[in-house]
């Protein structure tokens, strides 16, 4: 006997609407395999938001295997200690410049590896509006007494200018706290 999802009787656009009230995660685990209608409509979806800043590991891995990059409009990436090495996971996922429609990133304690890897490959995402870092998380990381954090912070430091400088124009919205960097950039275009 075969069951029918009700699901499948709803047009795609009114499903759209409807997931723009969710979170990535909870679309995929509260839609994925109902039916091979849904399973489609997932893979057609173009405005996912995901927040890896509390999520499993299983979560994690369900949302990587079953979404593309340019399905993500919006992204909280987090290295804190209950997700800790996500960044550089999520990185074995995906190519940053697959991020074709990214508007929003949000990074969290991201370890120093991975922010590298981020802040040098930041300005190939060219629909980014908003962005997001607090250097004073690194401190968390890595710790004020570790002999090699006053270097670490000069990298980034360096790493930050050369971004910033490229990415200015787009953005609309800045947050930065330890935003002792853009003192010798000018900000003509940011609103926020």
């Amino acid at each position: 006997m075969s069951h029918c999802c009700f699901f499948d009787l709803l047009p795609a656009e009114l499903l759209y609407i409807l997931f723009n009230y969710f979170s990535g995660h909870e679309i995929l685990i509260s839609f994925y395999g109902l039916s091979g209608y849904m399973n489609a409509i997932l893979r057609s979806y173009s405005s996912y938001k995901l927040n890896f800043k509390s999520i499993s590991r299983f979560n994690f891995d369900l949302i990587c295997r079953n979404i593309r990059s340019e399905q993500i409009i919006s992204l909280i990436l987090c290295d804190s200690d209950d997700t800790s090495g996500q960044s550089e996971l999520f990185f074995s996922y995906f190519q940053i410049e697959q991020f074709i429609r990214l508007q929003s990133l949000t990074l969290i304690e991201i370890e120093f590896k991975s922010l590298e890897f981020i802040f040098y490959n930041l300005s190939k995402l060219k629909q980014l509006r908003s962005f997001s870092f607090d250097a004073s998380t690194i401190r968390h990381t890595y710790g004020p007494m570790n002999l090699n954090f006053g270097n670490k912070l000069q990298q980034i430091n360096s790493i930050l200018i050369h971004t910033y400088v490229q990415i200015l124009p787009q953005l609309k919205f800045l947050y930065l706290n330890g935003g002792w960097v853009l003192d010798s950039i000018p900000l003509s275009n940011l609103q926020y």
